[in-house]
């Protein structure tokens, strides 16, 4: 994030989730600014969220948050917002979103390109041993944002996949087998994922 040009060209926010939970907005954003070149200055880059209309800018303002410096240097980067009942905000599960990021010193973004509806999409790939062989009877694990979990288990050839896996979500995936252990892989889900695959990192004692 080291150019420069009007309004810094600041990066917009990218939605990276969006649920209704109990006809609650709740969305996971982040923004792809360094702080080492950007203004957070106390409270952080200002985030505006909008329905957006038919050419993706905003159209109604459904609220606002703070992305701040640790949230970027937060594990997943993403930070979670619940907008409100979506009823007294006047949207359907189904209107696009954008949104819009200013920093400290009031340069202003783009608009976000709108976000994808929640069609399904699948993950698929291998968990294999350090030589590459496949490991049979491995459980992965993919954890949605809402703590939902479903679980595969891989073939003799060590292959896994999930099927009906909710687009415009990020995912914890993970592998658990008795002899090796593994390191829990971060998704964003726009589409269809292949060849997810998992090495251990070590060998349990």
């Amino acid at each position: 994030d080291a150019d420069s040009g009007p309004n810094n060209l600041q990066n917009h926010p990218d939605i990276v989730s969006k649920q209704i939970v109990n006809d609650e907005l709740i969305l996971g954003f982040r923004v792809n600014s360094a702080p080492a070149n950007s203004a957070y200055g106390t409270n952080g880059i200002y985030v505006e969220f909008f329905k957006a209309d038919a050419s993706g800018e905003g159209e109604r303002f459904l609220g606002s948050g703070y992305y701040t410096v640790g949230d970027y240097n937060g594990s997943l980067s993403v930070k979670i917002i619940n907008l409100g009942n979506i009823n007294t905000l006047g949207i359907t599960p189904s209107d696009p979103l954008t949104a819009t990021a200013t920093d400290a010193l009031g340069n202003t973004s783009e608009f976000t390109p709108v976000a994808p509806t929640a069609a399904d999409s699948s993950i698929s790939g291998r968990v294999l041993a350090g030589n590459s062989q496949g490991l049979a009877r491995a459980r992965v694990i993919l954890t949605a944002p809402n703590g939902n979990i479903k679980s595969a288990i891989t073939n003799s050839f060590g292959y896994y996949r999930f099927e009906e896996v909710e687009s415009g979500q990020v995912y914890i995936i993970n592998v658990l087998f008795k002899q090796y252990l593994f390191s829990p892989q971060v998704l964003t889900v726009n589409e269809s994922l292949e060849s997810i695959d998992f090495y251990p990192d070590s060998q349990k004692p």
